[in-house]
């Protein structure tokens, strides 16, 4: 069979399978799987591609530069930091994402990692695997439980929402941050927004965020912001890593300046694992696991793909990241 375009997975662990062969093959296009290790590798695997299906690995000005045929990035998931969406722009590549995939996945670990944290679980299993079962208040002290404690939300998208539709039946307060909120979305939610930050850092008991990855959120918990949190306080974060100063973190746990901190990503990962947050009692860690199961892998890979398949057809694509593509002559349209 002849086909019209071509589609590359950049991603080292995936291959080529019925989704994307059956829904990229309806619009005339071959699938590849290119089991990328690095930039050079992208543009050498997929240097006549038209589309790409992308991971983690950074998709920079050099990608959109070399790959002259390029027209649609699609991403498995929410965040895009790794795409360099100003120079997809500029090449009149679209940028596509498929948010509403991990939305309960997400929020599901991220309490998760706030029952885990506040009740000292890996501490726990710990000792009893050792042989070491003893009367918890010997090292535990007072155990904390979320029911009745504040929960500051950074970031009330998709997520942000879904955990706090979780967090109802725990009978917390719930405060809220998100200064792209309309006023009309910010009366409907039915639990207290605040439009600076500072309050909600100041009255939580755990603060989780829920927010991407921009130069406007990097590092915007840092020395200063853990410094408003209380003693007893948690800080939670599914996000991005970068959103979270680590050094910041390390100190403020190493201190005993906050209670304790969950994390599922990294500011790099994977993280060195001589980096001085694993030290800590009070830190925990789970490899960025938060979006995955292999049911949302799959319907991940599905919309990823229909997105493709819509630009490649001279569709917009449902999940477009930078509209203002749209404005100039696309790669669609050469």
């Amino acid at each position: 069979m002849d086909y019209k375009y071509k589609v590359v997975i950049t991603d080292v662990y995936d291959n080529v399978s019925e989704i994307e062969n059956r829904i990229l093959g309806s619009v005339g296009a071959s699938v590849v799987a290119g089991h990328c290790k690095d930039t050079t590798d992208i543009i050498d695997k997929a240097h006549d591609a038209d589309a790409l299906l992308v991971g983690d690995l950074p998709i920079t000005k050099e990608v959109f530069d070399k790959l002259t045929k390029l027209k649609v990035v699609a991403r498995y998931g929410v965040g895009f930091d790794n795409v360099d969406v100003r120079s997809a722009t500029a090449a009149g590549v679209q940028v596509a994402i498929t948010p509403e995939v991990m939305t309960t996945n997400v929020a599901e670990h991220t309490l998760a990692l706030m029952l885990t944290i506040v009740r000292k679980i890996p501490m726990a299993d710990n000792l009893v695997k050792e042989g070491k079962w003893s009367d918890p208040s010997k090292w535990a002290g007072p155990i904390p439980t979320i029911h009745g404690k504040t929960v500051g939300i950074i970031g009330l998208g998709r997520i942000g929402r879904a955990v706090v539709d979780l967090l109802r039946c725990f009978g917390v307060e719930i405060i809220g941050y998100d200064p792209y909120l309309s006023p009309e979305t910010t009366h409907k939610l039915g639990f207290r927004i605040v439009p600076q930050i500072e309050p909600l850092l100041t009255e939580s008991d755990f603060v989780t965020m829920h927010l991407p990855l921009t130069d406007q959120t990097r590092h915007m918990i840092g020395e200063r912001e853990l410094g408003l949190l209380k003693k007893t306080a948690f800080v939670v974060n599914c996000a991005r890593g970068a959103i979270v100063d680590p050094k910041a973190l390390y100190t403020a746990l190493f201190q005993g300046r906050i209670a304790g901190a969950a994390m599922d990503v990294f500011e790099n990962e994977p993280i060195d694992p001589t980096d001085p947050l694993l030290t800590l009692k009070n830190f925990i860690a789970t490899p960025h696991m938060a979006f995955y199961s292999d049911d949302v892998h799959e319907k991940f890979r599905t919309e990823a793909a229909k997105e493709v398949a819509r630009v490649l057809s001279g569709l917009r694509p449902t999940n477009l990241v930078n509209p203002e593509v749209l404005t100039q002559r696309t790669r669609c349209q050469l």
